[in-house]
């Protein structure tokens, strides 16, 4: 395996261009029937590792607390990490975020 090809973390910066990572979201509103391709920035993704983090962070930007738990309006994030696509194990799962109505805060999957 070539050192480009490594997925070895060690003294790279390359961690975030690994497979679960593309740099973008895909912002669907069901209401209007529109969907948005969102770039993300490096930082955030290096800020916010992994599918909880990152949904977590995505999900945060996007709730409006005020709102019913009910409305139609609240978030479902779905979010991947770094290493999804490699070969490891559970390395091929996503996240889910969502607005809870247990709790009326957050929640994951």
């Amino acid at each position: 395996m070539s050192s480009e090809q490594s997925t070895s973390f060690s003294g790279s910066n390359r961690w975030a261009d690994l497979y679960g990572y593309t740099q973008k979201r895909l912002r669907v509103d069901l209401t209007k029937g529109k969907a948005i391709i969102e770039e993300i920035d490096r930082a955030i993704l290096k800020a916010y590792v992994g599918g909880k983090g990152l949904g977590a962070k995505m999900f945060s930007e996007c709730v409006d607390p005020s709102k019913d738990v009910a409305d139609p309006s609240n978030p479902l994030t779905l979010a991947t990490g770094p290493v999804n696509g490699l070969a490891f194990s559970g390395a091929a799962k996503f996240c889910a975020v969502f607005r809870s109505p247990l709790t009326e805060v957050w929640g994951e999957s």
